[in-house]
């Protein structure tokens, strides 16, 4: 569950936030048709699901566990398109999408067990031969680091927040129940602004 903390965190900068991972359409490629149904799991803002539509995708909707961004959101963007939610509970039936996107999402989760929630929903939510759309943060050298990581890779900021980076062994195994169709790392900027090493997974149910 997200701490205080971390809810104070999102409602303080909700309305400056700028996300920035790049949604690469050659990566997600022809496996995508412009009416298949996508899910935007922690849209925050609604960047993704107001690019997804900008480029022809018509059934497109995005949820998030923060209230503030999803005010901004509807606010930004089709109000109907947003909708709030608790962690790790979504709320379709069982194989309702063909594709989840997962963007700088679990960065802003440091638990394990929440985390495996999380992937456990989505494989719930995604029909056979669905795909998961992965964007997030990999452990950075000395030079690119915005805190210090405990053993896990969770680190604090100076808001009080806690954020976590990755090693590529545990997103392996997170995604385990999940086959990888391709993955490649990228470099994208943090919400501080600093360069950071990303990885981007396209992994099929």
């Amino acid at each position: 569950m997200p701490s205080s903390a971390q809810k104070e965190y999102w409602n303080n900068t909700a309305s400056e936030s700028t996300f920035t991972h790049p949604f690469l359409y050659d990566f997600i490629g022809k496996n995508i048709s412009l009416k298949s149904k996508i899910l935007d799991y922690g849209c925050g803002y609604g960047r993704i699901v107001n690019e997804l539509r900008s480029n022809g995708y018509t059934n497109v909707t995005g949820v998030d566990t923060s209230e503030a961004l999803i005010k901004r959101a509807k606010n930004e963007g089709e109000p109907s398109l947003f909708t709030h939610i608790p962690p790790a509970s979504l709320p379709y039936k069982d194989e309702a999408f063909d594709c989840i996107i997962l963007f700088a999402v679990l960065t802003c989760i440091p638990s394990s067990n929440h985390q495996n929630e999380i992937i456990k929903e989505i494989y719930r939510a995604l029909k056979p031969g669905g795909l998961l759309y992965v964007s997030d943060y990999l452990l950075q050298d000395s030079k690119k680091r915005e805190g210090n990581y405990d053993g896990n890779g969770v680190f604090k900021t100076t808001q009080g927040a806690f954020f976590r980076h990755h090693t590529n062994a545990y997103l392996n195994k997170l995604f385990s129940s999940l086959s990888l169709i391709s993955k490649r790392e990228i470099s994208v900027i943090t919400l501080n602004g600093n360069k950071a090493d990303a990885i981007q997974y396209i992994l099929q149910k």
